[in-house]
């Protein structure tokens, strides 16, 4: 299992980039890198930094380019999961081509939980609850998971 595990994380022609943000807490140990939503790496490991900036290893799955152009943010989600997120548009640099090999990107940090007001916040995790129980109704009927 721990040989599939670093297959997977340290496989051959996985590169490094190196990430400024001015704020990143983990709350997992591999945090992921979305690309246009799609998973194309993971946060490796906290390089350096203090409570008002940090430089972070991600590593990128071979084969993924990402354009200098790219917008990189770092983001909190409503359950409080920080993740990297990249999307296309106009980041930081006007620079054309793609990043390389230990190349420092820099990307801001957005936190969902704190951007909504506590009104709105209570709404979602009440659709969030409705959401749940629809779906723990559903898969306890299933005669997959119910075998008789």
């Amino acid at each position: 299992m721990l040989f599939l595990l670093e297959a997977c994380f340290f496989a051959p022609g996985n590169y490094s980039l190196y990430m400024a943000c001015n704020h990143f807490k983990p709350t997992t140990t591999y945090p992921r890198v979305t690309l246009e939503g799609k998973d194309i790496g993971y946060v490796a490991r906290f390089v350096s930094g203090d409570s008002n900036s940090v430089l972070l290893e991600l590593r990128i799955n071979p084969g993924v380019k990402i354009p200098r152009q790219d917008n990189i943010v770092c983001r909190e989600n409503i359950l409080g999961d920080t993740y990297v997120d990249i999307s296309s548009g106009f980041g930081v640099t006007t620079r054309q081509g793609f990043y390389n090999e230990k190349d420092t990107v820099y990307a801001t940090y957005v936190s969902l939980n704190k951007a909504l007001d506590a009104a709105e916040k209570a709404r979602i995790m009440k659709q969030l609850k409705k959401f749940k129980t629809a779906l723990d109704s559903i898969v306890r009927r299933d005669s997959l998971f119910n075998p008789k």
